[in-house]
């Protein structure tokens, strides 16, 4: 199943490769929230190769309908063929294809290939994480007070009012905060120990399935929280201790965790 993530992520980052600050068409889905035509291409690209070597398996993506096979084999690809298309419109080079592998509703193979910050990263749950190659870990148990999180926010504006409120309350309560606008790219560098945590409300499963898989083969925690009657889930991330430890801090922070 890695391999041939590999090489649906490749295939889909030829895509972004030849678009890349091109010209190419923008669409609003509503709510602030953009996909464009690069979106969709490299989705098509991606469907293409698990329909030829995963025949039987089921395909979520983002940017289409789910297509269930016709004899399920319990395997579950989850694909976001351009996360961060905000920043792949505005030029920026933090975006990337996720593709992450469930196997009977776990995730347990992520990969994540940034094409424009030449960087590949993978996880196999129970054997390794690699960035390039190079095997990462989770950074150490840091105490909340002393983390430097990454978070992000959500495009509907109202669901923004609530993260930003969460955010003024728990910045008295850590070291830092990170945005970067890719929530793949954010559970990788938890993965290799950038940051050392992530939150964030509101996520889609294309969001967080391989960056989850990369998190835990890379020694780390990530929790998905019910929080209703907020747009949820909550996925929170990191050294296992941290994530406790955040979780309690969001709930203090307004987050209705597991109400």
């Amino acid at each position: 199943m890695l391999a041939v993530a590999l090489e649906a992520a490749a295939a889909a980052a030829s895509v972004h490769e030849r678009h890349f600050r091109g010209s190419f068409r923008v669409v609003d889905k509503g709510g602030d929230d953009l996909v464009t035509e690069v979106d969709h291409e490299a989705e098509s690209v991606v469907r293409e190769v698990l329909k030829s070597a995963r025949p039987a398996d089921d395909v979520v993506g983002e940017e289409s309908a789910d297509t269930p096979s016709a004899s399920p084999s319990h395997v579950r690809w989850i694909v976001d063929p351009l996360d961060g298309t905000a920043n792949f419109v505005r030029g920026v080079p933090h975006f990337a294809v996720s593709i992450g592998v469930e196997v009977a509703g776990v995730p347990v193979v992520g990969v994540v290939h940034a094409v424009a910050m030449g960087e590949l990263v993978t996880g196999v749950v129970g054997e390794a994480a690699t960035r390039n190659g190079t095997a990462i870990t989770v950074a150490p148990v840091r105490a909340l007070r002393d983390a430097v999180l990454a978070t992000g926010f959500a495009p509907d504006r109202e669901h923004r009012r609530r993260q930003g409120s969460v955010i003024g309350t728990l910045l008295a309560e850590i070291r830092d905060i990170r945005r970067f606008g890719n929530p793949a790219l954010d559970l990788c560098a938890v993965a290799s120990g950038r940051v050392d945590g992530f939150f964030e409300i509101g996520l889609g499963p294309w969001d967080y399935c391989a960056g989850q898989a990369i998190v835990s083969a890379a020694g780390g925690r990530v929790d998905v929280i019910d929080c209703s009657p907020w747009r949820g889930p909550l996925v929170v991330a990191g050294a296992d201790g941290l994530v406790a430890e955040l979780v309690e801090a969001l709930a203090r922070a307004g987050v209705p965790v597991g109400t």
